[in-house]
């Protein structure tokens, strides 16, 4: 989860790390979607409200029942203790007060500065409060904030054992930290995890669970880590051949518990995982932090029903998208009315599935469009890599927001702008008008590092530095480079 959240905490500046405390049980029954959901709301409003320092994400063992000291793992349940704590902007005791209600910010300002519904701390104490647990805060304006709740789980008498638990036993681990927080968070006793891997304590020879791990610290300006382990293992029944895992990224939309749960299983059957969100604000809060591939979409939810959420996915720029990329929905109705799948249709809809969901008719819908989408990377990525351009694709459609025709006409315009520029720059160099050189070679450096133009944007720079030495070897050459790049961009436009 924080591997998901650090990309955001890292452009800010800002260290994002996690400690789970070591005896806090790793194996438990409980709501990994819910919880997971409760944690991203948090962790993503910690993140926006603060500018500078750091963001921890702690769990601990509150109590178990049967003992008000330390756990043993003899004790079926157990009450999980999570606390989000930031270096942000601090509420006033006024202000905490309506922190939880429903579209609720603590002032106006707050809103239009940073945006929101205001929704997201009552789901959070809607879902707690589901959940059998509580939820808090303890704030301190100008000082940070720390977010807390409490859930009771089950213990799980015989964990699953995963591929991952096996990889981490007995390994020395290198913990990569440029600012601090992951180190200490290691340092308290604790498994922790700086926007990546968990592991044991650092101390070499501390033993872990079910093995030895030895940390050693080094800095860098980049983490680099093993992928995480889930916090909670919900065992299934044993399965002679269970179905591969499908990398999918599935939100299911449905505020009925039983269809919840059936369908749930049914996407576990085939091999895929989901998220969950009870309604349709839900589900654009949950879309601005995780790039889903596809929605099931419930059509008849509280708040903002499927049809009403669908129609502001679709009024959403590419760049609200974590990915840049519109999800498929998918509807899931009870009415099989063909009025009703084209009203499903009508308002956006990518495809339709009538409740009650039969196996083979939601595996069908999957698989034709997990194929489309896999088709719709596959010919991106080869239409990147046929084009041989040395332009950064990714620049370029964060420019364009994915708008295919306004990258084609921003590269025709340049192509036009650079051509009598060059043909200027030939005759300055003629008549060794460096000056002239110069300053046409600094119109050049910009324009190609607008439209990600690396490797012209450098020739133009040596171009620049050259015509200022008053030096013209080399000059010749850096033009032909630069035709030769302008007359591939010409071929490329004509192909298109």
């Amino acid at each position: 989860m924080l591997d998901l959240l650090a990309p955001q905490a890292h452009n800010k500046g800002l260290e994002i790390a996690a400690l789970i405390y070591r005896h806090v049980p790793i194996h438990l029954k409980g709501d990994v979607s819910r919880l997971r959901q409760i944690l991203m709301n948090l962790l993503g409003n910690a993140i926006k409200f603060t500018s500078t320092g750091e963001v921890i994400v702690r769990a601990d063992v509150r109590s178990a029942e049967g003992s008000s000291a330390s756990l043993s793992l003899s004790f079926n349940k157990v009450i999980i203790y999570f606390t989000v704590t930031d270096t942000g902007l601090g509420i006033t005791p006024e202000d905490q007060c309506k922190l939880f209600t429903p579209f609720t910010q603590v002032d106006a300002s707050t809103t239009r500065k940073y945006g929101g519904t205001g929704l997201g701390l009552a789901i959070c104490k809607q879902l707690v409060t589901l959940m059998g647990g509580q939820i808090g805060v303890e704030s301190q304006l100008g000082k940070g904030s720390t977010f807390w709740f409490e859930i009771p789980f089950t213990v799980a008498v015989e964990p699953v054992s995963s591929a991952s638990d096996r990889k981490v036993k007995n390994r020395h681990i290198l913990l990569v930290d440029d600012k601090g927080a992951g180190s200490r968070e290691q340092g308290a006793g604790g498994r922790g995890q700086g926007a990546g891997g968990r592991g044991d304590k650092g101390d070499k020879g501390d033993k872990g669970v079910g093995g030895t791990l030895h940390f050693e610290f080094a800095s860098s300006s980049s983490l680099s880590s093993p992928s995480p382990l889930s916090p909670l293992s919900s065992p299934s029944p044993p399965s002679s051949t269970p179905p591969a895992k499908s990398k999918l990224k599935i939100l299911l939309a449905e505020d009925n518990l039983v269809n919840r749960k059936v369908a749930l299983k049914l996407l576990q059957s085939l091999g895929y995982e989901a998220d969950v969100a009870v309604n349709g604000k839900e589900v654009l809060q949950l879309l601005e932090k995780i790039p889903y591939d596809l929605i099931l979409m419930d059509c008849q939810m509280p708040i903002l029903d499927g049809l009403a959420t669908t129609r502001e996915i679709l009024s959403w720029q590419s760049a609200s998208f974590i990915n840049h990329c519109r999800p498929v929905i998918v509807a899931m109705t009870a009415n099989a009315m063909k009025e009703d799948k084209q009203m499903c249709l009508d308002a956006g809809m990518d495809d339709y599935l009538s409740k009650p969901v039969l196996k083979e008719k939601l595996a069908a819908i999957l698989e034709y469009w997990a194929s489309v989408i896999l088709t719709k990377e596959e010919t991106i990525a080869s239409d990147e890599a046929s084009l041989d351009l040395p332009i950064d694709w990714e620049h370029l459609h964060q420019l364009s927001e994915n708008n295919a025709e306004f990258e084609l006409e921003l590269l025709q315009i340049f192509v036009e702008d650079i051509q009598p520029r060059l043909e200027a720059v030939k005759q300055a160099i003629d008549k060794s008008d460096f000056e002239k050189i110069a300053h046409e070679a600094h119109h050049l450096k910009g324009a190609s590092a607008n439209i990600g133009a690396t490797a012209m944007h450098l020739a133009a720079e040596t171009l620049e530095k050259l015509s200022q030495k008053f030096e013209r070897r080399g000059t010749d050459k850096l033009i032909t480079e630069f035709e030769e790049f302008v007359n591939r961009i010409k071929l490329y436009l004509i192909s298109k």
